[in-house]
């Protein structure tokens, strides 16, 4: 894990490298306008798109298509003289299409982005529009909530469509304000429910397309690791829990586990990890996901309630039959005779534990395992184990298994 950077006097550096750059920009004039969007769900919606070039120059190997910037009003298209509040946009859609359509027209869809507007960031832009529409221009922004993969030297088209509240397609219109005065109406091809209209005459959409820094690809930018999440921009998963920050992000604002962090790597304190708890099942934001009363941590079966008895008597059992196939020579005791009588009576003792927690017995089981434990890691001089060889684990793993096997019964007395 890397050292988690914020607050730290690299933090200044880190953020001027977390800032978007830019794939392409076109810088919008003022006054101007550029033909009316219909709310998408028109029943046949004039769709305006302009185009850009990924440039294989600054990125030979393609770029992330991460936040997108317009310019543009919003206008009753029944009453020019009455225009709309920016209020009345509900949301943007912010689609990309691959220029594969009729004559290099928008063909393939590549990613259509819903932008709710409490996502926009908005700010007005010079004074009211020309008189013919009215209203207050305004310069929009958003993150896009699903980052679009754009490939190198490839000509790709956006699209802008806005949901206006209450409105058909000849009320409350959003109109795309350009960077020239003039006002193009070349048609380029008919496409689906509607026909594409793009930009001609020399002039553009106003627009930026901005690729956000995802220094470690973790679904963060940069920028919101360090001024939001405290997370670590240059490793994926800061906690090291073995899921990603960005999938704790998520899971945290899209899946409703409100104790994630990306900074804890066991958010309910249950000494399993989130990313073990997303392995077994188990939820990371409660330390005893079937409610039994055994932490996920002891809980042989976290996810059933109802199983732990005969789970504990297997476990039991299972400890029982190692001792019973080890060698005679690994048994302390004067002859094989012996040997084998220590032996046997360390499973029959190991067998009734198993079978009065079965019962429900735990008391009388932890006592009984506590009194193997004593023969087995007591005093030195009278163990009935050898201990083990460099190299071998054979009575630290019992001694262990038996440890933990009196742990899960103490929580379920």
């Amino acid at each position: 894990m890397r050292q988690n950077l914020v607050g730290s006097s690299l933090v200044a550096a880190l953020a001027a490298l977390a800032s978007a750059q830019s794939i392409d920009a076109r810088a919008p004039s003022f006054p101007s306008n550029q033909g009316f969007f219909a709310n998408v769900d028109a029943s046949s919606p004039q769709m305006l798109a302009d185009s850009f070039v990924v440039d294989a120059v600054n990125f030979p190997l393609g770029v992330t298509l991460g936040r997108v910037d317009w310019w543009g009003f919003v206008s009753d298209n029944l009453n020019p003289e009455g225009p709309l509040d920016i209020s009345e946009i509900e949301a943007f859609h912010i689609d990309v299409y691959n220029n594969d359509g009729p004559g290099g027209a928008p063909g393939t869809l590549v990613q259509d982005n819903l932008v709710l507007a409490i996502d926009l960031e908005v700010t007005t832009f010079g004074g009211p529009t020309d008189s013919d529409v009215g209203g207050q221009a305004y310069a929009l922004g958003a993150n896009l909530p699903i980052p679009v993969s754009l490939a190198a030297a490839e000509t790709y088209w956006i699209a802008i469509n806005a949901d206006v509240a209450g409105s058909a397609l000849a009320d409350g219109l959003f109109s795309w304000i350009t960077t020239g005065s003039l006002v193009p109406d070349t048609q380029v091809a008919a496409n689906n429910s509607g026909s594409w209209f793009t930009v001609s005459l020399g002039t553009s959409l106003a627009f930026a397309v901005e690729q956000v820094l995802d220094s470690d690809a973790d679904g963060l930018s940069d920028a919101d690791e360090i001024n939001i999440y405290g997370t670590d921009p240059f490793d994926e998963d800061t906690d090291d829990d073995g899921v990603t920050d960005g999938d704790e992000i998520d899971l945290l604002v899209n899946g409703g586990l409100l104790c994630l962090s990306p900074l804890n790597p066991d958010s309910d304190g249950d000494s399993v990890s989130d990313g073990d708890e997303q392995l077994l099942m188990t939820n990371p934001c409660d330390a005893d996901t079937d409610g039994d009363g055994l932490p996920d941590n002891l809980d042989p079966l976290p996810l059933d309630p109802g199983g732990n008895e005969s789970e504990i008597e297997q476990d039991i059992r299972d400890i029982a039959t190692t001792i019973e196939l080890l060698p005679l020579d690994e048994i302390n005791a004067k002859n094989e005779k012996a040997a084998a009588g220590r032996q046997n009576a360390l499973c029959s003792k190991l067998n009734k534990a198993a079978k009065e927690a079965a019962e429900g017995d735990f008391a009388k089981a932890i006592d009984r395992l506590e009194k193997v434990l004593d023969k087995i890691n007591g005093d030195p001089r009278k163990q009935w184990l050898v201990d083990d060889e460099p190299g071998e684990t054979t009575k630290a793993d019992i001694i262990e298994a038996i440890e933990f096997q009196i742990l899960v019964l103490t929580f379920l007395l």
